[in-house]
């Protein structure tokens, strides 16, 4: 019995990272298979979304995003113009989670005042 509770305390980083990987892989796809791009898209963003809300873990390298929609490419200009518009929904997707996590989430996790812990 004693190794289930670990797998138990684990499976919520588990679950957060398989969304953050999903993401980038449809992502990926989407940019990929221009018949099915939206289609991709959606399900990345719904993903990046469920990353974002459940844990902060991967917030930062949610902001490296644009990286995996440049390549290398004879037409820089072009490249880089479709990149940062593939990449501005992830960008709204993290100003959205970050403005609600600093003004209307309200944590469950104890206040310590800091009167306390200076001793």
């Amino acid at each position: 019995m004693g190794q289930q509770f670990i797998a138990l305390m684990y499976s919520h980083f588990y679950i957060v990272l398989s969304a953050f990987l999903l993401s980038i892989y449809f992502s990926i796809l989407a940019v990929k298979d221009e018949k099915r791009r939206w289609l991709y898209f959606i399900a990345s963003y719904l993903l990046a979304a469920v990353n974002l809300l459940t844990m902060e873990y991967f917030t930062s390298w949610n902001l490296g995003g644009c990286s995996s929609f440049s390549t290398p490419a004879r037409h820089f200009k072009e490249r880089t113009k479709k990149a940062i518009l593939y990449f501005l929904p992830y960008f709204t997707i993290f100003l959205g989670v970050t403005f609600w996590r600093m003004f209307f989430f309200n944590s469950k996790m104890p206040v310590i005042p800091m009167s306390c812990s200076i001793n």
